[in-house]
């Protein structure tokens, strides 16, 4: 469902690349903190995005760390951390939580199965401090589900929910920043959705698996 905003390095000035892994590595840090090993495995580049899309605009303090990790024994890595690594932490927790369950529902897999009761205990702790988001992307991936067993093939409609969710997870606040961010979200859903309807197509057609795109 998620992992499709990443960067191009080759696009990228060393000391931008560098920037990158630093707020990769303060979440990835983050998340380990809040939710040990198991919420570090579920570290995004989605939610790093927004954490950078987030810093940039409300620019808090940071705290700059240099540490070695499991992921990276031999070599001290910069990691950035601020008001809002807890935040997308939190969000990366949920989506997570959600694609595992997805999985098993869709694939009937088994690691899917086991990573989402795994991690239901961190997504109630998610789920007590934000029970708005965490209950909007709940009706919009029930309603997507529904659509999937009714056989929709308008993909417009599942898109547009998955623009929804993200939307919601991309406000931060309710100030001047909502509407943008909002709207980025919903973009950036709507794009992920058919991106990964369009990357699954030949798979699903062998499995005879639910996917909009069929129609077309």
């Amino acid at each position: 469902m998620f992992g499709y905003v990443t960067i191009d390095p080759t696009e990228l000035p060393k000391h931008a690349q560098e920037r990158y892994q630093a707020y990769y590595c303060g979440l990835c840090r983050t998340l380990y903190r809040r939710y040990g090993n198991l919420g570090r495995a579920t570290l995004s580049f989605d939610m790093t995005f927004l954490l950078i899309l987030l810093s940039s605009l409300y620019e808090p303090a940071e705290t700059l760390s240099r540490e070695r990790c499991l992921p990276h024994p031999v070599r001290a890595r910069d990691g950035v951390q601020n008001e809002l690594s807890d935040y997308c932490a939190d969000m990366n927790i949920a989506l997570a939580y959600h694609k595992c369950r997805d999985d098993w529902t869709d694939d009937r897999s088994l690691a899917g199965r086991a990573e989402a009761a795994l991690l239901r205990k961190a997504y109630r702790q998610v789920e007590a401090r934000y029970p708005e988001k965490c209950a909007a992307v709940e009706r919009c991936l029930q309603d997507i589900s529904h659509m999937e067993q009714q056989g929709c093939l308008d993909a417009d409609a599942p898109a547009n929910l998955t623009a929804r969710m993200l939307g919601e997870i991309f406000v931060y606040r309710n100030d001047h920043w909502a509407v943008p961010l909002r709207t980025l979200g919903e973009g950036l859903g709507r794009f992920i959705y058919l991106m990964d309807a369009y990357d699954d197509l030949p798979a699903d057609r062998r499995r005879g698996r639910y996917n909009p795109l069929t129609a077309y």
